[in-house]
């Protein structure tokens, strides 16, 4: 039988980098980039490594239009995170997106292969 070796793990968030990203989400819900750029950044001076920041960063760079630099974020984010989980599968099937924007198809198709492996599994119940 295989089991699961790898683990998940949320760290605890500090108060005004919680803040921050609600003004973050509510910037991009207006569709105002810059200003939950300004957001995501400041949240970044607290936490400068934090991979979750890193890819919320990278996210609203995609929407924003700024591929090349969304991917530079979300490897980053992939390179400081545990390489598992929800951020894994978001760091992977953004770069996927921005290379669709791109119309690099190939490179597209093979960061959606990538996702597919991000998943952590249940712990086997006996």
């Amino acid at each position: 039988m295989q089991t699961a070796s790898r683990v998940e793990v949320a760290p605890l968030q500090d108060p005004a980098v919680s803040y921050l990203l609600q003004q973050t989400d509510q910037a991009e819900n207006q569709r105002d980039f810059d200003t939950a750029l300004r957001y995501i950044d400041d949240a970044l001076t607290i936490e400068p490594t934090n991979p979750h920041l890193l890819q919320r960063k990278a996210e609203v760079l995609l929407a924003k239009g700024d591929f090349l630099v969304a991917e530079k974020w979300a490897m980053k984010s992939y390179d400081s995170g545990a390489q598992v989980g929800q951020w894994c599968i978001r760091n992977w099937l953004l770069l996927a997106e921005s290379r669709d924007a791109l119309g690099d198809l190939a490179t597209s198709t093979a960061a959606r292969q990538r996702a597919k492996g991000c998943p952590v599994l249940a712990k086997p119940r006996f």
